[in-house]
């Protein structure tokens, strides 16, 4: 899939405003080219939920509420795409439960050129409260030649210090799926991408703004961009919070300076007087546990992921850890996640089973990623061999077993050969265990 890469934000001063209908849900989709080839596409799917609407609880110090997401997405009456989310709310200390707060959320899909019904359901578990949105939306094939994406509105745009759902290249992005701006968000942020132009080639934007009869109030100066091999993104920003409340819609005019191509896209919007604050919907979870939190997944997550997670803020490798586990939860309909449990079970096993820190050791490890074995075989120590024992996993890669061994007896088991994929491999390791001063795979090393 295509990186997007954010460069510039040019800042257009339009006048002032004020906010339009963003009360209660809202949903929309944002559509962007999935990769360089073929005629797949990235739709981002957008929705916000006012916190102020919520029914909250109080446990001990907090308060809390769950929110569940299930979306499914269908090419004529086919499910192509489902998912279901879970996320907990929670009220920082000393704030008030019923202030307004608009909470955003997205979930992606990579989908084929065709026609699509996207059903959304969100469910309050806190006093059953639910919402039923449709839409339809249509993916078309790539067109020869220079293309331009339908336009994406923003909340909100700053500097990403954290990464997480909302990143697009070095910013973090709010989304606006009511498509309302003003007094709460002064600023309305559009955004598209360009594909295919030709090598040496410049943009010449122009953006304008029209009234619900299509009459032009606003045209702003050109701004010429130069365009690249891969997707050009282009994001601007426009002050809207001086314009009378009601209905608008921004016109984006691209042309190509080489081909003289010209493109046009455009918008919806609305102005309301409304104030609400933003927020991303996100569990607040407590940054002060996050190294045993990496702990519970140290043999899970894989070396890129562990890299990305090292430059996160905490705040943002919290989050991380969320969504990580999220991604994984059997039954994300329900408050917990059975995964989550399993693994951390597994992991406090390991250190009572193993010694303390047993979870470092090559049978915690063993146990962590793959669970409990069916059946151990131990042999004892004897004059011609010291300890070990052989764990065998009867379903695991089709049946497999891990041998570890008390290579020095002094209590301590080494992983020195299995069948299992990607598993220390070696057949002598009988020969090597009954042979005190033979070769060991520590002094192989």
């Amino acid at each position: 899939m295509m990186k997007r890469a954010i460069y510039i934000i040019a800042l257009i001063a339009a006048a002032q405003a004020v906010l339009a209908g963003v009360g209660g849900f809202a949903l929309d989709v944002d559509i962007f080219r999935g990769s360089s080839e073929g005629d797949s596409s990235l739709v981002d799917i957008v929705w916000s939920i006012n916190r102020g609407a919520l029914a909250f609880e109080r446990f001990d110090s907090i308060w809390a509420d769950t929110l569940l997401f299930d979306i499914e997405v269908f090419k004529g009456d086919e499910p192509v795409y489902s998912a279901a989310l879970n996320r907990i709310i929670q009220i920082p200390r000393g704030e008030m439960v019923t202030r307004d707060y608009l909470l955003f959320d997205k979930n992606s899909a990579v989908l084929d050129t065709g026609k699509y019904r996207l059903t959304f359901t969100a469910i309050d578990l806190g006093d059953g409260d639910s919402v039923f949105e449709e839409l339809n939306f249509e993916l078309s094939a790539r067109a020869k030649g220079l293309s331009v994406s339908e336009i994406a509105l923003f909340s909100d745009v700053s500097i990403d210090s954290a990464g997480g759902a909302f990143s697009f290249g070095n910013l973090k992005m709010l989304p606006n799926p009511a498509a309302s701006f003003g007094s709460s968000f002064p600023t309305m942020f559009v955004y598209l991408e360009a594909y295919d132009a030709e090598s040496a080639d410049t943009f010449e934007l122009v953006y304008s703004i029209r009234d619900s009869a299509g009459k032009s109030i606003k045209i702003f100066d050109p701004i010429i961009k130069p365009s690249s091999d891969d997707a050009v993104p282009i994001l601007n920003g426009f002050n809207v919070v001086g314009y009378p409340e009601g209905e608008y819609s921004i016109e984006v005019l691209l042309k190509s300076t080489k081909t003289k191509k010209e493109i046009a896209k455009s918008k919806e919007f609305s102005v309301v007087k409304k104030q609400f604050k933003p927020e991303p919907t996100v569990i607040r979870a407590d940054t002060s546990n996050l190294e045993r939190e990496l702990d519970y997944i140290h043999y899970l997550i894989s070396t890129s992921d562990k890299n990305f997670y090292q430059k996160l803020t905490p705040e943002g490798k919290a989050e991380f850890l969320l969504r990580w586990w999220e991604n994984r939860d059997p039954e994300p309909r329900t408050p917990e996640n059975e995964y989550r449990d399993e693994i951390i079970g597994r992991w406090n096993y390991a250190n009572s089973a193993f010694g303390e820190n047993g979870w470092l050791t090559d049978r915690g490890r063993v146990f962590i990623v793959y669970g409990a074995p069916d059946n151990i075989e131990r042999s004892q120590f004897t004059l011609d061999s010291n300890p070990w024992e052989q764990w065998d996993y009867y379903s695991l890669q089709g049946g497999v077993y891990f041998i570890f061994a008390d290579e020095k007896g002094i209590g301590i088991y080494r992983l020195v050969h299995s069948t299992a994929s990607g598993e220390p491999f070696d057949t002598s390791w009988l020969s090597k265990l009954s042979n005190p001063h033979g070769n060991t795979r520590e002094e192989e090393r």
